[in-house]
């Protein structure tokens, strides 16, 4: 198999908006990262899984039925563009309607794979080009399994390093939270390419248990509201929103900005609200007598004194989780306590929690 053939193969490419293609170099070593790319690349160029992952047994009868084909249509118009068709071979009958569209589809599913094979012999080094030299030609599957067979077995060494960098993940003190979810989403999609992957509560702690301090009230709260109970159904488009909207108010916090928390409560509550229904029966616990079937804003017994233990316990655990002790920092911790509360709190969720004896979350926002 020569050079020039392969390059002959990608023509095809060519015009299809090929030409330009960013085929990455597979290195040694390099074969975890390098085959996520390379799926990329295929899929851009209209190349599906199935036509270099799955094999045909009937591949070398299928090219050659292909071949005939072409080559058949190919001098039928050369003879008639040149004036050389016979009356005999005009009134010969042609292939059917239905033969035809068999042969239009058996001769697209041909090319797309020898669109991949070129685009995968592309990505080869000299030396590599040389070992894979009894592939057929176009032969995709034969060159894909080809390269699982032989750096799926010689990756084992790298597989145990990404799992090492998983497992040392930690955000870094200048770090956003997008930028950290990349680090860890990279290495995450590198082991699992290597068909090793983390189990949903590893990625899940690795993410959120493994944030600085500072997102400590935002990870808390998702964890009291019930959100990371389940690992594998964890809704992580809601999940990053509610971290960003927390880095955002945290960053404007420090800034002595305190409406931020309130702008923070505001906006994810709304999310909430088109879950609320009007005139169903009550269901929930009374906060102030603790019955159920009304709530306490309706409950006719007497009221409950404010408590401020659950306050008290928050800021002791704090003060030992993050090490805050400045009145700065205390204060904007409770902000941020609040407002994430507040966040994944209904305003009648919160109404009942007031009157049932609490200390009102709306006033820590306040002060």
């Amino acid at each position: 198999m020569s050079l020039n053939n392969a390059e002959r193969e990608g023509g095809a490419g060519a015009s299809l908006g090929l030409a330009h293609a960013q085929v990455p170099r597979l290195v040694p070593g390099g074969y975890a990262a390098w085959r996520p790319v390379m799926e990329n690349v295929l899929m851009r160029a209209g190349v599906a899984p199935r036509d270099y992952k799955e094999e045909n047994a009937d591949w070398a009868a299928l090219v050659a039925a292909v071949d005939r084909w072409t080559t058949a249509d190919e001098e039928a118009s050369i003879a008639y563009a040149l004036g050389r068709a016979s009356a005999s071979s005009s009134s010969t009958a042609g292939p059917t309607a239905a033969e035809k569209e068999a042969r239009r589809g058996a001769t697209e599913a041909v090319a797309r794979a020898k669109r991949a094979y070129a685009l995968l012999y592309q990505a080869l080094s000299d030396e590599l080009r040389r070992l894979v030299a009894n592939v057929a030609q176009g032969d995709a599957f034969g060159l894909w399994s080809w390269l699982e067979k032989r750096f799926q077995s010689t990756e084992q060494d790298n597989v145990g390093d990404l799992w090492d960098a998983f497992t040392q993940l930690s955000q870094e003190s200048d770090e956003s939270f997008d930028q950290y979810k990349a680090r860890v989403d990279h290495v995450f999609g590198l082991l699992a390419h290597a068909k090793d992957k983390p189990s949903a509560g590893l990625y899940a702690h690795r993410l959120l248990w493994k944030l600085s301090a500072r997102y400590n009230p935002a990870v808390l709260a998702l964890k009291a509201s019930g959100k990371l109970k389940d690992a594998g159904k964890i809704d992580w488009d809601e999940i990053v929103a509610f971290v960003n909207n927390h880095e955002r108010s945290e960053q404007r916090l420090n800034g002595d900005d305190t409406l931020d928390g309130r702008a923070m409560a505001t906006t994810m509550r709304g999310r909430r609200r088109g879950a609320q229904r009007d005139g169903a029966a009550e269901t929930r616990d009374c906060f102030n007598c603790g019955e159920t079937g009304h709530l306490a804003r309706n409950c006719k017994k007497a009221r409950r004194a404010r408590q401020h233990e659950g306050e008290e316990e928050y800021h002791d655990e704090e003060a030992g989780a993050a090490g805050a002790s400045a009145t700065t920092r205390r204060r904007g911790d409770r902000h941020l306590r609040a407002a994430a509360i507040m966040a994944l709190t209904s305003d009648e969720e919160l109404d009942e929690y007031e009157v049932g004896g609490h200390q009102g979350l709306r006033g820590e926002l306040r002060c």
